[in-house]
């Protein structure tokens, strides 16, 4: 018997029960949250109900954003629709890029400084 967190702050335990019977109310959890069509739903699961909770959110229309180990416990973020690359902010002021000449900028110039957003590896 182990507690099963509902939402932050309430866990609930049934007593005489197995460890399937858990991981079928984690299940059940997740597909009542799922249904109700919220932009994102985080959940704590066992790690054996990982792969069967992205499954089930994957069928509908939800993919993974974050996972977390939290002890014997996995914490699982999943958010409705596309995944969007994670991007990085590149700052290329201090670059000595040459210009259409091939003459180096000079950093301390009041050329406009250049960014960019690139997909994180």
């Amino acid at each position: 018997m182990r507690r099963i967190e509902v939402e932050v702050g309430l866990k609930i335990r049934f007593p005489n029960r197995n460890r399937e019977f858990d991981e079928g109310v984690e299940i059940g959890l997740l597909a009542g949250s799922l249904s109700a069509m919220p932009k994102s739903v985080t959940i704590r699961v066992s790690p054996r109900n990982v792969e069967q909770s992205c499954e089930l959110a994957s069928q509908l229309g939800y993919q993974l954003a974050h996972q977390t180990e939290e002890g014997e416990f996995t914490r699982l973020e999943f958010r409705r629709g596309k995944r969007l690359p994670s991007l990085v902010l590149i700052h290329s002021g201090n670059c000595k890029a040459p210009d259409r000449r091939g003459n180096r900028a000079d950093p301390r110039s009041s050329s406009p400084r250049r960014f960019a957003l690139v997909p994180q590896s």
